[in-house]
């Protein structure tokens, strides 16, 4: 029973604390100038990688980028060919 207990206390205490590391964002504790951040994801949209674009597209909304919006609708355009 003791052991039961314990492993539960473990438990409950493993789901408490890494929801506690899940509300920490990268973005936000990130010390590097952010223009320089998103100046290097909007290179990252031009890029001929396929990953590269998806991967920077995602972070400069994470990011929140307002200055991105041309060049993710330029991505966008580009993809859908309309």
């Amino acid at each position: 029973m003791k052991n039961v207990l314990l492993i539960i206390v473990i438990i409950i205490s493993v789901v408490f604390s890494s929801s506690s590391f899940a509300t920490n964002s990268p973005v936000k504790k990130s010390n590097v100038n952010r223009e320089v951040i998103i100046k290097n994801l909007m290179a990252g949209i031009r890029s001929d990688n396929y990953g590269l674009k998806t991967s920077s597209a995602f972070l400069l909304g994470e990011f929140k980028a307002d200055e991105a919006v041309i060049e993710l609708l330029s991505m966008l355009h580009k993809v859908c060919r309309c």
